[in-house]
């Protein structure tokens, strides 16, 4: 059960498994040290686990990230502040949606809402067609963390990323009364989807690790 203050003094895991206890406590260290976490792409994957475990480590991460949304409603990339993060966008509008439905707390949801909302017209934005455009002169996706790479047109995992964050926010916005909202949500989702499961896949069915334009 979601416990109300930190992960340290309220919360305990164990594990059968030799192998995965280590992990638990690594990963219980990583959550509690969120706030902290200089990757702004690492410290929103966190959002993830603090609504079952650091419920005010949550919120305080996510009040951190609101001041940093552009009036583009873009959250910065990660590694270079100065241009869009599409990736860092979505993993912040779907974190913070399931951070509230998890948290069942429909008021910090309507509280929040409305950065969220612009955030995802963002994600709408760079997304027409179901066509998830990305700036070539920065890594996206996986080459993050090797540090180059650029390509020129789609990451799948970007674009379902985008597209699970779309649903999520979807779901958000209709616990909300926000009906319109959630229908056009929800619809580019889908579509983003089947642009996926058409456009992305290389000859052997599984998905493509980039798609160059014009190909």
């Amino acid at each position: 059960y979601p416990p109300a203050t930190g992960v340290a003094d309220s919360f305990a895991a164990a594990c059968s498994s030799p192998s995965a206890a280590p992990a638990i406590g690594w990963a219980l260290a990583g959550v509690e040290g969120a706030s902290y976490e200089r990757d702004l792409l690492d410290r929103l994957e966190t959002l993830r686990g603090m609504a079952y475990l650091d419920a005010d480590a949550g919120r305080d991460v996510i009040q951190s990230m609101k001041p940093l949304v552009g009036r583009d409603g873009s959250l910065p990339h990660s590694l270079d502040p100065w241009r869009p993060g599409v990736l860092e966008t979505s993993v912040f509008v779907e974190g913070t949606c399931r951070f509230a439905l998890l948290r069942e707390d429909k008021k910090y949801l309507r509280s929040v809402y409305p950065v969220l909302r612009r955030a995802a017209n963002f994600l709408m934005g760079v997304s027409v067609g179901g066509d998830v455009s990305l700036d070539p002169a920065v890594p996206q996706g996986w080459r993050r963390r090797i540090g180059k790479g650029y390509p020129t047109g789609e990451v799948p995992e970007v674009s379902l990323s985008v597209a699970g964050c779309l649903t999520t926010v979807a779901t958000a916005a209709a616990r909300i009364g926000k009906a319109q909202d959630s229908a056009r949500f929800r619809e580019r989702s889908v579509v983003i989807a089947n642009s996926v499961r058409k456009r992305l896949l290389d000859d052997r069915g599984y998905l493509a690790l980039n798609l160059e334009r014009g190909e």
